[in-house]
Parts: structure tokens; C-alpha cells; sequence
């Protein structure tokens, strides 16, 4: 009886070295999986930042171009603008010239508009 209480006690503290081994084991695991985790946290968090700063980058030129978007129209408006006067000065110089010449052609008694 002695023999086999020594070979049950003997498997009973094999028994208790494997689950010890496989705990040792299956800590290390979820201590490898808690390391792997707070990485990719890290690196989240870390294209998070990136991410707002791409972002708020983003908001920066769609501000700048509608700001140069708003110039090129104020600038077209002005150019039109100028095109017509340019346009009717051109116009009002020809007329002038026109009668210019008819003043000469009649002598100096001409009186031509203001």
C-alpha cells in the first residue's frame, strides 16, 4: 500500500508540475497578448494624431483655395469691368477723332462736345 500511495502522490505531483508549466505558460501568453495589445493601442492612437492633423491640413487648403477661388472671381469681376470702360473710352475716342475731323475739315468755327 505504501508503494502505491508513493506512485499516486508521485503522479499527483507530476500532475501539479504540468498545470503549473501550462499556467506559466498560458501567463506568458497573455502577457505576450497584453504587450501586443498596448503596441497596437499605441500606434492607434498614434494614426488617430496623424489622422486630425491630415485633417485639420485638409480644412487648411479647402480654406486657402476657396479664399483664392473667391480672388479669381473678385479679380474676373474687376477685369469685365475695366474691359467695358476700357471699351466705351475707346468707343468715345473714336467718336471724337471723327469729329475731330470734321471740325478741321469745316474751319475752326467747330465746338466739339465736353
Amino acid at each position: 500500500m505504501y508503494a502505491w500511495i508513493q506512485t499516486q502522490l508521485s503522479e499527483a505531483q507530476r500532475a501539479i508540475e504540468d498545470e503549473q508549466r501550462a499556467k506559466d505558460e498560458a501567463t506568458e501568453q497573455v502577457s505576450a497578448a497584453e504587450r501586443r495589445v498596448a503596441s497596437v493601442m499605441e500606434e492607434l492612437e498614434e494614426i488617430r494624431s496623424e489622422l486630425e492633423a491630415s485633417d485639420r491640413a485638409r480644412k487648411a487648403a479647402d480654406s486657402k483655395l476657396n479664399d483664392a477661388n473667391e480672388q479669381i472671381s473678385e479679380l474676373n469681376s474687376t477685369m469685365n469691368s475695366l474691359s467695358n470702360v476700357k471699351r466705351k473710352l475707346e468707343n468715345d475716342i473714336a467718336i471724337l477723332q471723327v469729329q475731330l475731323q470734321l471740325c478741321r475739315l469745316r474751319g475752326s468755327n467747330c465746338s466739339l462736345p465736353n
